[in-house]
């Protein structure tokens, strides 16, 4: 994949960290944000499935670390 893909993957889901805290509708709009590059991504044989695998992790964490904010 181009570096410019990779760059904007991983800038959505930095967006995602950063208002990991804040209302829940951005939230869930860079959630979406996020998989979709993801999965467009994957879907044009951009990403290899480690790639894929990753962003989906990383993704996964930040919803899971933004839920344990959520709780405390």
């Amino acid at each position: 994949m181009s570096s410019t893909g990779l760059h904007l993957i991983r800038r959505a889901i930095a967006d995602l960290q950063r208002c990991s805290s804040g209302n829940t509708v951005h939230r869930a709009i860079n959630t979406a944000y996020a998989n979709g590059m993801i999965e467009l991504a994957y879907a044009e044989s951009l990403l290899t499935d480690a790639q894929y695998d990753d962003f989906n992790r990383q993704v996964h964490q930040v919803e899971l670390d933004s839920r344990e904010v959520a709780c405390a």
